[in-house]
Formats: C-alpha cells, sequence, structure tokens
C-alpha cells in the first residue's frame, strides 16, 4: 500500500501578488476578522470574503490561519 505523499504549498513570491492581495494578506496576518478587512479597505464583506478565499486556495492552505503563518 501506497502511503499519500504531503505537497507543499506551491511557494509564491510576495512580489507577485496584486497590491490588493498585499494588503488583504496583511490584513490578515494582523488578525483582522473578513469585516474588519472590507471596512479597512473599502470593500463589501463579500468582497473581503472572496479576497481572502483566493488567497488560501493560492498559498494552497486549508485556513486563514495558515495563510497568515505563511
Amino acid at each position: 500500500m501506497m502511503r499519500a505523499q504531503y505537497q507543499a504549498p506551491i511557494a509564491v513570491r510576495y512580489e507577485e501578488w496584486t497590491p490588493r492581495q498585499r494588503q488583504v494578506l496583511d490584513l490578515l496576518v494582523r488578525g483582522m476578522t473578513n469585516s474588519q478587512i472590507a471596512a479597512n479597505l473599502g470593500l463589501t464583506l463579500d468582497g473581503a470574503k472572496w479576497h481572502v478565499s483566493q488567497i488560501i486556495s493560492r498559498l494552497g492552505v486549508d485556513s486563514r490561519d495558515e495563510a497568515a503563518d505563511y
């Protein structure tokens, strides 16, 4: 029986991110909620959720906490 191999998240250089993605990631690192991110950046709550979801997906992690730790 073969064991599933761990796949490390795809390395993403910070410079390759859009300015908005960097802003959202910076606020995630500071522990802000989606509502706080939306208020800080003038986004709707759905917009903030979408950006957070895209960051999580791009980093290949499972949660916002893992994204912040990345």
